[in-house]
């Protein structure tokens, strides 16, 4: 069976003020476009997610729900964990480790510099180093299980972002 991971940095975000915390800055009116319009590139190329994955920031919240709602994905399809707030690429690799058998499609949300270093860790042909905001990678691979996601050769599928 063919499994396609789509990982998306979050779309672009205020500033941080002077009491706020990192994990509580939302999205700009241009990352919710950004994402949006991230949204329609993946239905127009047929990249339907079955579930979504992302930290817990307010951020990577509010993208998650940009893109279930584009999809037609009830909220309980967003699953968040806050170990991939600012995390390293090895916990995105755990975390594709642990998804279901039964999903076929998976995005997960999540920030820099730990996505970028994820999609070059996969395939270094794909990225450079460093993707803008609202930026995503796909890779498949063909596997009954997630859990050998490590092993099994990946097919990079497409790099896109808002400005390409």
């Amino acid at each position: 069976m063919k499994r396609t991971l789509i990982v998306m940095r979050h779309a672009k975000t205020e500033d941080q003020g002077m009491a706020q915390k990192d994990v509580e800055r939302n999205l700009t009116t241009r990352g919710k476009n950004d994402a949006l319009m991230m949204a329609e590139r993946l239905m127009k190329k047929e990249f339907k997610p079955d579930t979504i994955i992302a930290s817990n920031a307010n951020r990577t919240v509010q993208t998650a729900q940009i893109l279930a709602a584009h999809f037609g994905l009830p909220l309980s399809s967003i699953t968040l964990l806050p170990e991939l707030y600012m995390c390293q690429a090895y916990t995105i690799e755990n975390t594709i480790l642990s998804v279901s058998e039964d999903i076929k499609t998976c995005l997960l949300i999540g920030h820099n510099p730990s996505v970028s270093d994820f999609i070059y860790d996969t395939d270094s042909k794909a990225i450079t180093r460093n993707i803008p905001t609202a930026g995503l990678a796909i890779f498949s691979f063909k596997d009954n299980n997630w859990k050998n996601f490590t092993e099994q050769k990946k097919k990079f599928e497409l790099l896109d972002y808002p400005k390409n």
